[in-house]
């Protein structure tokens, strides 16, 4: 029965993209709005927004709280989409949870994302005490904006789906910024200044209660020491300060989005626990298994050294090859590669190729997939040996018999393919 539940929701995103919340409204009226009874947490923002909201919910997890967390896209099952205390919904779950709003969704012409964040809305109003989302696209007309947060969170403004946000900064910022809520205070990841003033004037536009900038709040850190499953820093937040404090993950950039996270956590809580810093640390350090968050620069193997990254635009691929240049990880890899063909892939190309020993091309399943043999136009000009293979597992199962570093990355799905490569070997 789940089966024939998922293969339909899935059917459904062949409609695309259908931006607006009249659907969503619909189906939570059929429900009674659940979502108006909901304590919640919104984040949006082009990178950063699912180790944010992660962040928050494994810390809040562990001060007690019982936490709904709904992120997209899964990397392993539909189930990892709509958690509660970092467990996945079941499929008796999903299945009432699908059948409760199947009429009026076909009635409506909802479309995979609508139906899916109904269904979690409904899920919480019943179990929680506070509930993280994560934005599916932009954010002012993103199925996710029917929530009225208590916080709303945007972590960063780069490029990607430029067709649905815009093709400037500004005008992504603008739809990014649409989460923004009457009487309730935005924190904002995003260090550009020239980009404050679209925040400030939506805030000013609806009544926002305040704008918290992380680049304005006290906050330093400092890295101590890199491993391959993530680092020891020292970090200050405000007035909260750890001399050793480890994190999960690698980067500045996931630095800058524990410390984010954080201040997240300060302006929802009118009292903060009387061991705030331990919780903290606890949260951070439990990440994964109190949020399920995976492929951030996630070590799968040690020998030979095998790392799935989700990164699924230029900015993303920024960042991991920024972390991947520096000493404990070796200079080049093999690179599996996948990508969907609506992304900037000449760009992220150019970016991976400098840690490129040779590229693994292949298409992951699904009708957005772009075609291996454009990577390798690309990969061709840059200079970059390379193979095309028929699926993301023959170009791992490849890439991984030559006992070389290798790294999988390009996209979510990808990823999704890769480690059910692993599951089967």
């Amino acid at each position: 029965m789940v089966q024939e539940i998922l293969d339909k929701l899935y059917r459904l995103q062949r409609r695309g993209i259908v931006p607006g919340l009249e659907r969503v409204y619909a189906m939570l009226e059929h429900l009674g709005n659940p979502h108006e009874r909901l304590r919640a947490i919104h984040v949006a923002g082009t990178n950063g927004k699912g180790t944010v909201s992660s962040v928050v919910a494994s810390i809040l997890m562990e001060a007690g709280e019982t936490v709904g967390l709904y992120t997209s896209p899964h990397i392993r099952a539909f189930n990892e989409r709509i958690r509660i205390n970092s467990i996945p919904i079941s499929d008796n779950e999903i299945v009432e949870l699908f059948n409760a709003v199947e009429t009026v969704a076909d009635s409506v012409g909802a479309t995979f994302f609508e139906i899916t964040t109904v269904m979690a809305l409904s899920k919480f109003t019943k179990s929680t005490t506070i509930n993280i989302f994560e934005c599916g696209l932009g954010g002012r007309l993103d199925a996710t904006n029917a929530v009225r947060p208590c916080v709303a969170v945007i972590t960063s403004i780069d490029y990607d789906h430029q067709e649905w946000l815009g093709n400037t900064l500004e005008q992504i910022a603008f739809e990014k910024a649409g989460i923004i809520k009457s009487g309730i205070p935005a924190v904002i990841g995003e260090p550009r200044r020239e980009l404050r003033s679209v925040f400030e004037r939506r805030a000013q536009e609806v009544g926002a209660s305040a704008v918290r900038y992380l680049d304005d709040t006290p906050w330093s850190h400092r890295v101590r020491e890199i491993q391959l499953g993530g680092m020891i820093i020292e970090l200050a937040v405000g007035k909260w300060h750890w001399e050793e404090l480890f994190i999960p993950l690698h980067g500045e950039h996931q630095i800058r989005n524990i410390a984010l996270a954080i201040l997240v956590l300060e302006q929802y809580w009118e009292t903060p626990p009387a061991d705030a810093e331990k919780v903290i640390a606890r949260g951070i350090a439990n990440l994964r298994r109190n949020s399920g968050l995976r492929a951030r620069i996630e070590v799968i193997r040690q020998d030979p050294l095998l790392v799935f990254d989700v990164a699924h635009n230029p900015a993303g691929c920024c960042a991991l090859a920024k972390v991947l240049s520096t000493v404990p990880f070796p200079r080049t890899w093999n690179i599996v590669f996948g990508v969907m063909r609506d992304k900037d892939y000449r760009s992220m190309l150019c970016t991976l190729a400098s840690l490129a020993e040779r590229f693994y091309l292949a298409s992951p399943r699904g009708e957005r997939a772009c075609d291996p043999t454009n990577l390798a136009q690309v990969v061709s000009e840059l200079g970059c040996p390379f193979e095309i293979h028929a699926s993301i597992a023959s170009a791992l199962d490849a890439a991984s018999a030559t006992g070389r570093p290798t790294l999988c990355t390009g996209s979510f799905f990808t990823i999704e393919e890769a480690f059910e490569y692993l599951d089967n070997t």
